[in-house]
This record gives C-alpha cells, sequence and structure tokens, in this order.
C-alpha cells in the first residue's frame, strides 16, 4: 500500500496537481504542497526490523526529494528517476533542509548536525549541543533552531 502511495506522490510532482486556495475560484499549480501531505502522511513510511517509522520532514533539491525519517536515523533520497537511497545521518533527525549545495539535517537526539553531498551521499557531522529541532538554508547559511540542553 505504501509503495503505491509514493508512486502516486512521485507521479504529482512530476505531473502536478491543483490546490484550491482560501477562496473557492483560487485555485494554483502546487505539485510540492500536494506531495509534501500525500508523502507525510502515507508513503514514507518505512518497515525496519516489524517496527513502523514516519516521516518527520521533507524537502527538495538536486533532483530528488529527501525525507527524514527520526525512528531509524535515516534520511531517503527519493529520486523519480532511480531507486531510493537510506542514508545514515545523526540521532532522530526531525527536520531536513536543501540549499548551499547540500542536504542538512538537524538530529535532536545527539546535538548534531548533518551534512549530505548530493553528489557522493557522503555525510560529515557536526557538533552543535544541544537539541537541534529545525533547519533552514536562507542565502546560502544554515540556520539551526537548537533547544536548551
Amino acid at each position: 500500500l505504501w509503495a503505491a502511495a509514493l508512486a502516486a506522490a512521485i507521479v504529482l510532482l512530476l505531473v502536478g496537481g491543483t490546490v484550491i486556495g482560501p477562496d473557492a475560484d483560487d485555485t494554483s499549480r502546487r505539485p510540492h504542497l500536494l506531495l509534501a501531505v500525500v508523502m507525510m502522511t502515507v508513503a514514507a513510511l518505512t518497515k525496519n526490523e516489524g517496527l513502523l517509522y514516519t516521516a518527520a520532514a521533507l524537502a527538495a533539491g538536486a533532483g530528488s526529494l529527501w525525507v527524514a525519517v527520526e525512528g531509524d536515523d535515516t534520511v531517503w533520497r527519493i529520486d523519480p528517476s532511480a531507486s531510493t537511497v537510506l542514508i545514515r545521518v545523526g540521532d532522530a533527525p526531525v527536520a531536513v533542509a536543501y540549499g548551499a549545495g547540500a542536504v542538512w539535517t538537524a538530529n535532536n537526539e545527539d546535538g548534531t548536525v548533518s551534512r549530505i553531498d548530493p553528489r557522493t551521499e557522503d555525510v560529515t557531522s557536526i557538533d552543535v549541543g544541544g537539541a537541534p529541532s529545525g533547519i533552514a538554508v536562507v542565502g546560502g547559511e544554515v540556520w539551526v533552531a537548537v533547544e536548551a540542553p
């Protein structure tokens, strides 16, 4: 079932979809929004050792969708033209962002940020302390929200 939902989400990304805005006559093409809703609720579920995990966060960049899966400490790289790759990052990735030439995760349980090179899928860990809970890339700079220990 989740594989079918994932396929539907990828089709939405590729062909687009319509979302009704606040005004009933206001429609706009927002395929990423539809994809995010589908991915976060259904498709980004993984079975690992008999447990079910859900997506913690989603980002798009470098021709792929990047899904942070908190329960198994991975980021899924979903490329519509290739197979899905699971990439190990720090403990409990709760947020993901794309920018400045990389994919970034905020890893809540080990106080780190992971930098994933989208070309090689190499991961670099950066200690930021506390409990990172959010991440964004703005103007080529990476910003991290950190909860006090």
